[in-house]
Order: structure tokens, then C-alpha cells, then sequence
């Protein structure tokens, strides 16, 4: 597969990437369990099914310790909804043997291998990240919008697999620093989204390299961004060292990097963020001028009113602003705030997702969203096949999530007036900057 072509400047190869505090964040912050069906097809009572709790692991190679050994089940340790047209999480058996050592590539792009359909890596609690695209090349964080939870992950149609696009709340907590949260087959470290020192917003994918990475005190690692390509779109590292169930690793994928044939324009070349010396990611798709910042906001709606699961209210806010001449700040505020007041919490999340996520000088908006994320679901979600029951949580941050929802209710308040004020304040900073 060949990528756009441009020299990289050389960078540090041959460090350990993680630490051992590192290793030991791979853990499941819950001990509640899952309620999977058991080749019953499709209709499952209680006695058909079994409950498996999130397990992970990651140790140093004890015959060599220049490699990390990492297992997991694939369960979240949090709870979801089953938005996807394959409703239901079931148990993996991820396997695989990955350079504790990374091998930085340099050279041209084009040598580069774009990221696999599948599994590019894993978050700390398991649970694999995808690679930017859908399975027709498009992006998936924009063309799979309406089929993620609130923890914006889904399980795929082949094998229920759980998995992450783009960054999840429910991972960790956003607090303005980066945060270690992940490994990329490759070996390198995936870090949260948090804020850039010299700009004093949340990193973007300007500040990014090609792959999504960035050099940072002399170590490279990916971050994760809120617009594409989320995590990574090409590996920054060797993968020939990767070993997937004993078997070599093979990291190549399908779709061209930067795939402009189902680009939304919204999946602009990474800037600065190489290493020293790199020069400007290479022409390509340009965001497109709006001379009325409202604009793309109503593009946006557009697109989700032809989705059938939220047609309903993205419709109803563009008819509550009505014609193109009323469009405004002031009006798409006022429509937006009577939908989240008629307590239309799927639709904020959608929105959310897109235009806000992480972009936000001290990421309240994701920290909120993580603080309330069961409660929500639990009040919004419908047609939920595969439920995270806690038992025996031993985890705080679940536990004062049901409290504070508990709360709201007790007060006549729901999940959705909780985000609302972010909402709406994130969405008009977002789009004006």
C-alpha cells in the first residue's frame, strides 16, 4: 500500500517504551461481570447464560525481557450498550507477544505499513483499539457515529468484538495531562488526550505526526486526538516482532492512509508533532473554508438526520432554527437546549462525540462524562443485550457513580442536565476556534 512520501527525521530507537508502572496500569478498575449468552441463539434466558468478569494481563517476557506478553478476554470493565447491528460482547482470547523495545522507522511514509483491520493495540483495561476506519474505508469516527455507546466503543459483527475508534471516557479520567493509557502493537505507548504546554489547549492532529504520534523528551508515543485519525493510522514502529497466538504479526492494511475516497473532510494531514526537523505533512485533503462557522454545525446535523436511530432529533433541532437565514449561535443554542431538556441523552452523546469529546482546555466535559457513564446508560440506553453487572466492585469511581446519579434522581434531575451546560458551552468554543 503506498502512502504519501516525505523524509522523517531520525529518532531514538532501542529504549524500553514502558516502565514497569507503566506494565502495572494494565488492570480492570472493575470486578463486575458480564452476562453472555452461550450458543442459545436468539433468545437466552438467565440459565443460558454466564457471567465473565474483564480479565488483562501484561508481564515482561520472563525468557526475554525485551518483550511484553499481553493477554486479555476482551470484556470492558465498564458497562455499554449494544448500539451495533452485532448486539452482543462476547469473550476473546487476545494473545500476543510485543516488543518491549520498539524499533523507530525512519525514512519515507510509503514504506510505512497502514494500521490492520482488527486489533492495532489495546487499552489498559483490555479492551482493543481499531484503526480510524470503518469497513469501507471511511471514517469511523464520523460513519459509525450512530452505532457507539457512551463509552463510544461497539462490538463488531464477527465475533462480538468490543472495541475502541476514538477515545473513550470510560478508559480514564481526562484531568490535562496526558495519561498512559495504552500500548500499539508496535510497542509504543499510547497516552490520553491532555493538553499541549506551549498551546495550553488539548492536543490536536496538528500537533501530531502522519501516524498520530508525536516526540515528546525524547520519547515517542501516539496520542490520542479528537479529530482523525483518533489513535493511529500507520505504525510509527517496527511490527515484524509482534507475535499474535504464535504467529507473526502481519500489520498491513487495506485502506490508503489518509483515504480521501470516503473523506468527510475532516481527515486533514498531521502537522508539527514529529520529531526535530520534520517538515510539513504533505498536501492533501483541506478542511474546507466555512466563512459562517454555524455552518458545519448544520452539516452535521444534516448527515445524522439520514441516520435511522437519531433522525428523530437532529431533525427536530434543524427544524426548531428553520431556515438557513435563522442560523446562529443563538439559535442552534436555544434548539439544541429544548432537545437536551426533553432529555434526548443519546443524541447529546453523538454530538458530543464529534464536535467536543476532549476539546477542552480542562477537559471537564470528558471527565464528567467518565464520573457519570453508568448512570447514564443505565437510564438511556434500549434494546441492551449484554449488561455489566457489578458485583463485588472494588472500584470507588463505580460506585460513586451510582450514588451521584441516585442523586440527580432524587433531585428530579437526569444525566443529560448534567452535560447540558458543557454541551453547549464546548460546542459554541469548539466550533469559533
Amino acid at each position: 500500500m503506498r502512502l504519501f512520501v516525505f523524509s522523517i527525521a531520525a529518532s531514538t530507537a532501542g529504549e524500553i517504551a514502558l516502565n514497569n508502572a507503566d506494565i502495572a496500569k494494565f488492570r480492570c478498575k472493575s470486578t463486575g461481570s458480564w452476562q453472555l449468552p452461550q450458543s442459545c441463539g436468539s433468545t437466552c434466558s438467565d440459565g443460558d447464560k454466564a457471567f465473565v468478569a474483564c480479565q488483562v494481563d501484561l508481564t515482561v517476557d520472563p525468557s526475554d525481557d525485551s518483550f511484553l506478553l499481553f493477554t486479555s478476554n476482551g470484556i470492558p470493565d465498564h458497562n455499554a450498550c449494544a448500539a451495533a447491528p452485532q448486539s452482543t460482547v462476547d469473550v476473546q482470547n487476545y494473545s500476543y507477544k510485543i516488543p518491549r523495545e520498539p524499533v523507530y522507522r525512519t525514512g519515507n511514509l510509503e514504506d510505512f505499513e497502514t494500521t490492520n483491520m482488527g486489533e492495532i493495540g489495546f487499552a489498559i483495561n483490555g479492551v482493543p483499539f481499531y484503526n480510524p476506519y470503518d469497513a469501507a474505508c471511511c471514517d469511523a469516527g464520523l460513519y459509525e457515529l450512530h452505532a457507539l455507546d457512551l463509552c463510544y466503543a461497539h462490538p463488531n459483527g464477527q465475533g462480538g468484538k468490543y472495541h475502541y475508534h476514538v477515545w473513550s471516557p470510560c478508559i480514564a479520567e481526562c484531568t490535562g495531562a496526558s495519561e498512559f493509557v495504552g500500548i500499539a502493537l508496535d510497542g509504543f505507548p499510547i497516552y490520553g488526550p491532555g493538553i499541549n504546554p506551549d498551546t495550553g489547549m488539548v492536543w490536536s492532529q496538528s500537533d501530531m505526526d502522519f501516524c498520530g504520534g508525536k516526540e515528546v523528551d525524547g520519547k515517542y508515543a501516539y496520542y490520542v486526538t479528537v479529530d482523525f485519525p483518533y489513535v493511529l493510522q500507520c505504525y510509527r514502529g517496527e511490527t515484524s516482532s509482534t507475535f499474535r497466538n504464535g504467529e507473526q504479526f502481519q500489520g498491513s492494511g487495506n485502506c490508503a492512509a489518509n483515504n480521501e475516497g470516503c473523506s468527510p473532510g475532516n481527515m486533514a494531514i498531521g502537522g508539527t508533532g514529529g520529531p526535530s526537523g520534520r517538515p510539513a505533512g504533505p498536501p492533501g485533503r483541506k478542511r474546507r473554508d466555512v466563512k459562517d462557522p454555524t455552518e458545519s454545525w448544520f452539516n452535521e446535523l444534516e448527515y445524522l438526520s439520514s441516520l435511522g436511530n437519531i433522525s428523530s432529533y437532529s431533525g427536530e433541532i434543524l427544524s426548531k432554527v428553520g431556515s438557513r437565514r435563522r442560523r446562529s449561535v443563538a439559535t442552534l443554542s436555544a434548539a439544541i437546549d429544548d432537545v437536551i431538556d426533553a432529555g434526548d441523552a443519546r443524541f447529546t452523546k453523538n454530538i458530543y462525540l464529534k464536535h467536543l469529546s476532549y476539546q477542552c482546555n480542562s477537559c471537564n466535559g470528558a471527565r464528567d462524562l467518565n464520573t457519570d457513564c453508568t448512570g447514564i446508560l443505565d437510564n438511556t440506553c434500549t434494546g441492551v443485550k449484554s449488561v455489566l453487572t457489578i458485583e463485588g466492585d472494588d472500584s470507588s469511581e463505580t460506585s460513586q457513580d451510582t450514588e451521584n446519579q441516585n442523586s440527580e434522581n432524587e433531585n428530579g434531575g437526569n444525566g443529560s442536565d448534567a452535560i447540558t451546560p458543557i454541551f453547549l458551552m464546548l460546542f459554541v468554543s469548539v466550533i469559533l476556534t
